[in-house]
C-alpha cells in the first residue's frame, strides 16, 4: 500500500509542473496577443502585468515540486535529519509562490471587469489561498520536525 501511495504522489508531483506551465503558457499566448493587436493601450500594460506574474511564478512553483518530491525521497529512505531543510524550502517556495500571484490580483480584477469573466479571478484567488495557506502548513510541519 505504501508502495501504491509514493507512486502517485511521484505521478502527482510530475504532472501538477505539467498542468501549471501549460495553464501560463496558455494565459500568456492570450494575453500576448491581445497585446499585439491593442499596442498604444492602457489594457495592453495591464495585460503585460498578468502575463509577467504569471511567468514570474512559475519558478517558485517548480520549487515547491522538487522540493516536496525531494523530500517524499527523504521521507521513504528514512533520513529524518533532512526533513527540516526540504520543509522549509517547501514552505519559502509557497509563500514566494502566492506572494507572486497576489501581485496579480489588481490587474486581474481590471482584467476580469473588463470582460466579465469571474472564473478567472476566482482561480487566481484560490491558488493565492492555497499558496498561503500551505506555506502555513509547512511552517507548523517545520515546527512539529524541529521539536522532535
Amino acid at each position: 500500500m505504501r508502495n501504491i501511495a509514493y507512486k502517485f504522489l511521484t505521478f502527482v508531483l510530475f504532472a501538477l509542473p505539467v498542468i501549471f506551465i501549460l495553464f501560463a503558457l496558455r494565459i500568456d499566448v492570450a494575453f500576448i496577443h491581445t497585446i499585439l493587436r491593442n499596442s498604444i493601450s492602457i489594457w495592453s500594460f495591464v495585460y503585460l502585468m498578468i502575463v509577467l506574474t504569471t511567468t514570474f511564478s512559475m519558478y517558485p512553483f517548480l520549487k515547491i515540486m522538487v522540493s516536496a518530491y525531494s523530500l517524499l525521497v527523504t521521507i521513504k529512505r528514512k533520513e529524518k535529519d533532512r526533513y527540516p531543510k526540504y520543509l522549509e524550502d517547501v514552505t519559502k517556495s509557497n509563500l514566494y509562490f502566492a506572494l507572486s500571484l497576489s501581485l496579480a490580483l489588481p490587474f486581474v480584477y481590471l482584467f476580469v471587469e473588463q470582460d466579465d469573466s469571474p472564473g478567472f479571478l476566482l482561480l487566481y484567488i484560490v491558488l493565492v489561498g492555497f499558496g498561503f495557506s500551505f506555506a502555513a502548513l509547512g511552517r507548523v510541519l517545520q515546527d512539529m520536525v524541529s521539536e522532535r
